[in-house]
């Protein structure tokens, strides 16, 4: 029996996998690289798990709880809310219904006043009502302005959702849609920030962990896809009952034979310390309130989950959005000035593990015009597409995507009767 052939094993190609798999059909993955997973991924150094970049998992992604067994992650969250590194030192901003009692600490931030405050609880409210409606009423803002209509300060928007969801967006100016924003801020409010015990790397693990050997197939460029077939960058032919491209939009262009202007990316940089000494003793994510400088958050992953080191030392990250230069050392240099400002010369004695440069984090989602022209293409090819950059750049949008194409393979509205 010929199996349904997927071309990419990230976490969009996995979910089409696991889908297909719980109904029965055989799968294959073709992968390039040399492990699954795409973008999340973690590697052991020296001791600590390193993620591809600083990445988080949020529990309230539907997707992920429909696919995913929590309790085999071991999912250990951070506290919510947030440190503001401001001209004062460090505040405190929170979510008043999750942390009341830290509320005056937030006011006096410096970031949200009292009527900030209570626009955040209505936007809790406003967002799960945008969920159920597809937020069609929103498509076209931007997150800036969809933050502005609803009269939030400006400097709520410049020391709180800047620099937060920068973070997030991996962009410095809030461009990012605002129906994008209204989905992860609802995902923020009504779940937790988490780590996996064994890194980021476990998610895919997890998922692939569920198919037979066979099944997948590392270190395998394919040069071609068609309705039933895959030709390999060797010339070797893979016969499919289907074919899944589960692969980014640039790839995925090329092999659809689309003369398409190369997709924007977001780019990040993230450097990983090893100490004796953290900067904090929190599960806490800390931001950059200052308005100027590179260091865009810091976190201490060892303190969300110890098992992210091995040693006596813990493991601090420190995440730059954007790639603004190609010399790594000077950018390093930038890091630890700033570091000095915000810890004083303790950070000295930070021991230097690696540093992820990452031109391709996150996809830009390209407009109406564009979808239209890929999915038209592979429907004439007979092909399903899948990945983030369909739906929204997120681990819920890949796994959405994946569950998408695997359910249209399902149905007789698919390739597949």
């Amino acid at each position: 029996m010929r199996p349904i052939v997927i071309v990419g094993g990230g976490l969009a190609g996995l979910t089409c996998a696991e889908y297909l798999r719980r109904a029965d059909r055989r799968v294959l993955i073709l992968e390039k690289d040399d492990h699954l997973g795409g973008r999340v991924w973690s590697d052991y150094v020296e001791g600590f798990v390193l993620d591809h970049g600083f990445q988080v998992f949020l529990d309230s992604y539907p997707e992920a709880k429909t696919c995913l067994d929590y309790n085999s992650l071991k999912l250990s969250k951070f506290s919510p809310g947030a440190l503001l590194q401001t001209q004062k030192g460090f505040r405190r901003v929170v979510d008043a219904l999750r942390d009341p009692l830290h509320t005056i600490d937030t006011i006096r931030s410096g970031a949200f006043s009292l009527s900030d405050m209570w626009r955040v609880l209505r936007l809790r409210i406003e967002v799960w009502t945008l969920q159920q409606q597809s937020n069609l009423l929103i498509q076209g803002q931007t997150t800036r302005e969809f933050l502005a209509e609803r009269s939030f300060s400006e400097r709520s928007i410049e020391k709180f959702f800047k620099p937060f969801f920068s973070g997030v967006f991996l962009e410095n100016d809030l461009h990012t849609p605002a129906d994008m924003f209204a989905f992860i801020f609802h995902m923020f409010s009504i779940g937790s920030t988490c780590l996996p015990e064994q890194g980021m790397r476990a998610i895919p693990l997890q998922l692939a962990g569920r198919l037979h050997d066979e099944s997948i197939r590392l270190n395998t460029m394919v040069s071609c896809v068609e309705r039933e077939k895959v030709t390999l960058s060797d010339g070797h032919i893979v016969d499919a009952e289907a074919v899944v491209l589960a692969t980014d939009y640039t790839t995925t262009a090329n092999l659809l034979g689309l003369n398409t202007a190369e997709q924007p990316w977001r780019s990040t940089m993230t450097f990983y310390y090893a100490t004796l000494a953290p900067p904090t003793k929190e599960a806490i994510l800390v931001l950059n309130g200052m308005g100027h400088g590179v260091i865009n958050n810091i976190s201490v992953p060892t303190n969300v989950c110890a098992s992210y080191s091995s040693t006596s030392e813990a493991l601090v990250s420190v995440s730059v959005v954007g790639v603004e230069s190609d010399d790594e050392v000077k950018l390093q240099q930038k890091i630890n000035n700033e570091l000095k400002i915000w810890f004083g010369e303790s950070v000295t004695e930070w021991r230097f593990l690696k540093s992820y440069r990452i031109p391709h984090s996150l996809p830009v989602r390209f407009g109406a015009r564009v979808r239209q022209e890929f999915d038209e293409v592979a429907e004439n090819l007979g092909i399903q597409l899948a990945g983030d950059y369909l739906i929204n750049p997120s681990i819920n949008g890949a796994m959405a995507s994946g569950r998408e194409a695997a359910q249209k393979l399902l149905t007789n509205g698919g390739v597949i009767a």
